[in-house]
């Protein structure tokens, strides 16, 4: 259970999760202490649809002052709009804007927690998002998308955009799954994991030791 202190001579252990969210979850990544051991999702690359979940996240300093800028947009070329869907817009005087089936506008800022959109187009796996900001331009061909998130780290203090292709349907609230964990090292290993919802929302587990 977590929390537990666990005595291994092998790497035979396995990890056995159960999760409920209040949410659709979107992936859960396993740690070891500090080393992100591995990731698992509720879907697989045959899975994938017109959905994509792009976010941005930072803070330009520690402390007060700490705002970091996004006003901007994107706009979608070879394709078109059918759903946006805010992730983490909480003020009502700025809102998303969509302004039409092809572009999308937003004042936003984040001081450490991610903000974003949920994305559907109309078609799958063609088009280009030109994804244009204060802090950074992209292209972003959707053809070029896979399982594995596109990352662009743009520096100190989690400041990065990330983009991602989901399935056409809201991912599940439930998941389980069950992990051998291989490489221990010798002494501690404190085994965990985080879950990050679609909607940018997360939560840790406690972890279990493995002391080998």
């Amino acid at each position: 259970m977590m929390g537990d202190i666990v005595e291994v001579k092998d790497d035979n252990a396995v990890l056995d999760v159960r999760l409920v969210g209040a949410g659709p979850i979107q992936r859960v990544d396993i740690f070891n202490g500090a080393k992100l051991m591995n990731t698992m999702r509720p879907y697989e690359v045959e899975d994938l649809g017109r959905r994509l979940r792009i976010v941005w996240n930072g803070a330009r300093v520690r402390g007060q002052d700490r705002v970091l800028r996004w006003d901007g947009g994107l706009t979608v070329s070879g394709n078109a709009i059918e759903a946006a869907d805010p992730i983490n817009f909480w003020n009502p005087d700025h809102p998303l804007q969509s302004i039409n089936k092809q572009e999308l506008a937003w004042e936003s800022f984040t001081t450490g927690t991610v903000k974003g959109v949920l994305l559907t187009l109309e078609k799958a796996a063609t088009g280009t998002i030109h994804f244009d900001t204060v802090e950074k331009k992209l292209d972003i061909k959707f053809a070029n998308l896979g399982l594995a998130p596109k990352i662009w780290d743009l520096g100190v203090l989690e400041k990065y955009i990330r983009v991602e292709r989901l399935p056409d349907s809201k991912n599940p609230t439930e998941f389980s799954f069950r992990l051998p964990i291989e490489g221990l090292r010798k002494g501690d290993n404190p085994i965990f994991i985080r879950v990050v919802q679609e909607d940018g929302q997360k939560a840790w587990s406690s972890p279990v030791y493995l002391v080998k």
